[in-house]
């Protein structure tokens, strides 16, 4: 009865989700796949733990890390450990452990030996190392070159694509795109959203872009009501950055 209901909580997406309320994550998939290999005796060639496995690949990030949205009130300073997501990476950390377990167990031991006996071979005839994977990030389209007029160029674009959800009443993640300081700070991630003069690294460019996999904004879900930026229209947030993200209000 439980693994049914377990599966029946399975998303479309192919993952789990912490509560009924929250976007499928790393950390309830990995979970879920657990408990359904190691106590409901679900094979993992089944199906849905496919579709598991399916959705944390998807979902890895370059360094191997996965990514989770912390909930806990921000009373509590966190410290740096090094794992990445700035104040997320509590969280972030053990999801990314839970997603691994997971996965590992859907490794046939034959498999990578049957591996690792090529690779070493390849080698030895070779005299080279097996290849490493191509992690080269998306590049973004360059900066548009010309003077960038905030009222007439970006702000329709946030109006259009941002403020539905991060809006100044009830923002998401508490990151509104309303104002200069607002929109520069930041959210919940206490990682300023926009770096004036150096749109590459302004996180607002980079998910607007879509160089950041399964954090793309506006969200893929939402995109038949907050159309996502056009490459024309990413070409002029990233000059606006560069050229220092001037508000209306400022000269």
């Amino acid at each position: 009865v439980e693994v049914r209901q377990l599966l029946e909580l399975q998303r479309e997406d192919g993952g789990w989700a912490q509560l009924s309320g929250l976007e499928s994550d790393a950390w309830a998939t990995g979970q879920s796949l657990v408990a359904l290999h190691t106590a409901g005796g679900i094979p993992t060639d089944d199906s849905a733990y496919r579709r598991g496995i399916e959705f944390l690949l998807r979902t890895q990030f370059d360094d191997g890390s996965w990514f989770v949205q912390s909930r806990s009130w921000p009373f509590q300073p966190y410290f740096e450990s090094d794992f990445p997501f700035g104040r997320d990476q509590w969280v972030s950390a053990p999801a990314t452990a839970w997603a691994v377990m997971g996965l590992v167990l859907a490794v046939d031991q034959e498999d990578v030996v049957r591996l690792n006996d090529s690779q070493f071979a390849e080698s030895t005839e070779t005299g080279q190392r097996h290849a490493e994977p191509d992690n080269t990030p998306v590049e973004l389209v360059a900066a548009a070159t010309r003077k960038v007029d905030f009222v007439k160029d970006i702000k329709p674009l946030l109006d259009r694509s941002c403020v539905g959800c991060h809006g100044a009443k009830d923002a998401e993640s508490n990151f509104s795109v309303t104002s200069r300081d607002a929109i520069i700070q930041g959210g919940d991630s206490e990682l300023n959203a926009v770096l004036p003069g150096a749109s590459h690294d302004s996180p607002l460019v980079r998910f607007s872009a879509g160089v950041v996999k399964e954090m793309e904004m506006p969200p893929l879900k939402a995109r038949k009501k907050y159309p996502p930026l056009t490459s024309n229209e990413i070409a002029l947030l990233r000059a606006w950055v560069d050229q220092g993200a001037m508000w209306s209000a400022e000269k």
